[in-house]
């Protein structure tokens, strides 16, 4: 529950912009301005919160340590006391179970139930228990929305917490690894579609809307529930002779995350999560700069020529030069719209999002995720990858713990 403050917070200047605009009367706070929500969402920038909260979490904290700290004169130092008091109240609550039900773009899959992290991904087919699907369809009644997506293959994600709003955000995190997995295997290498109608390149998205469960079934509240903004009816059909080779794959992508020293871990799945939603979104540019960033945070480099070099590390020797002139041309692209705005035609685009989610393939595969054991946290991965590129005598003995490490997880299991 630790927090921290940005060094550049100057919190006295804050607190007497906040105090300018409020009124108290009778022991309650109020503002004269909407200037409140732009003096509240400074602060919280300059806040590091644990990474468990949600957002709507870390605003209900800040919110109520500033009609607090106006109570007791707005000092700085009794804000720090009174966050930390919040934050501590926060977590103090009893855990329970949240079931988030949404749907999946597929026809099938050979799982009836997952672990990922610290959510359970069940598979319920063509329909939700009863139970949760009658208080999810009177919610989604009740708020007038359209019934549609009910073909999609239907999915709950059970995760253990304080609060349905950072449950929402655990499960969700979660279920997003589940899915970059899955379009990683899944999705086309190379896929163009001409003509002004973009759609989104991940075929395994999510339904069109997300609602939130206690254990019996009733939602959350009469109020809650989430849509999806890219939704695209299209459903991906799993083909038979497709089962083993996805089952099999799946397990072995999240067994290493599941294991992975918790450092390590969050890299990757925040890495994941920035790659899944990237490409969820319909426009291409939105999806290269995302889809960039994903990369960057795998390789743990903003360097252009860093990431040039380790990604060429896992390519065999014949496919380097032609790899490098891919990456290159991703690049110099990258440099050309971040500083002059050029921006590239969509089918270049869809291009260059489709290499960089090759090379973010096989970074996993062939390096990170195949000696994970190793690894504490991200930059020891890239560590033992440019220790792979310049040929490092001391990699040796860091395979031969690997297999160690290895050969006892495996009889473990």
């Amino acid at each position: 529950m630790k927090i921290n403050f940005s060094k550049s917070l100057d919190l006295k200047l804050l607190l007497n912009e906040i105090k300018a605009i409020t009124n108290i009367k009778e022991g309650k706070v109020s503002y004269d301005a909407f200037r409140i929500y732009e003096l509240e969402s400074i602060l919280e920038s300059h806040i590091k919160f644990p990474e468990n909260l949600s957002n709507q979490s870390k605003q209900s904290i800040i919110q109520k340590t500033i009609r607090r700290v106006a109570i007791s004169g707005f000092d700085d130092k009794e804000f720090k006391k009174i966050l930390n008091e919040e934050v501590k109240r926060h977590f103090s609550k009893k855990e329970q179970y949240f079931f988030l039900l949404t749907s999946l773009s597929i026809t099938y899959l050979p799982f009836r139930k997952i672990k990922i992290n610290n959510s359970e991904i069940i598979i319920k087919g063509k329909h939700y228990p009863k139970s949760f699907n009658k208080n999810r369809n009177d919610l989604l009644k009740k708020k007038k929305e359209n019934f549609i997506n009910d073909n999609f293959l239907k999915v709950i994600v059970k995760t253990k917490g304080k609060n349905y709003t950072d449950a929402f955000k655990e499960s969700l995190k979660d279920l997003d690894v589940f899915r970059a997995i899955l379009n990683l295997l899944i999705n086309p290498s190379m896929q163009i579609n001409f003509g002004s109608d973009e759609k989104p390149i991940n075929r395994i998205r999510l339904g069109k809307f997300l609602t939130m469960h206690l254990e019996d079934g009733t939602t959350v509240n009469e109020h809650n529930y989430w849509w999806e903004p890219n939704f695209n009816d299209k459903i991906w059909e799993l083909k038979p002779e497709k089962k083993n080779y996805i089952k099999n794959s799946i397990n072995w992508y999240i067994k290493r995350i599941n294991l992975s020293n918790k450092k390590f871990n969050q890299s990757i799945c925040y890495s994941l999560g920035l790659y899944v939603n990237a490409f969820d979104e319909p426009n291409k540019q939105t999806c290269f700069l995302k889809v960039w960033t994903s990369l960057e945070t795998l390789l743990a480099t903003h360097q252009n020529e860093t990431i040039i070099k380790r990604c060429l590390t896992v390519y065999n020797d014949e496919s380097k030069p032609l790899q490098r002139q891919i990456l290159e041309a991703l690049k110099n692209y990258r440099n050309e719209f971040v500083h002059e705005g050029i921006e590239a035609s969509k089918e270049n685009l869809s291009t260059y999002c489709h290499k960089i989610q090759t090379n973010i393939l096989y970074i996993l595969k062939f390096n990170h995720l195949n000696y994970y054991s190793l690894f504490k946290n991200i930059e020891d991965a890239n560590t033992f990858l440019d220790k792979r590129r310049l040929d490092i005598k001391v990699q040796k003995s860091e395979l031969e713990m690997f297999k160690t490490i290895r050969k006892k997880i495996n009889t473990k299991s």
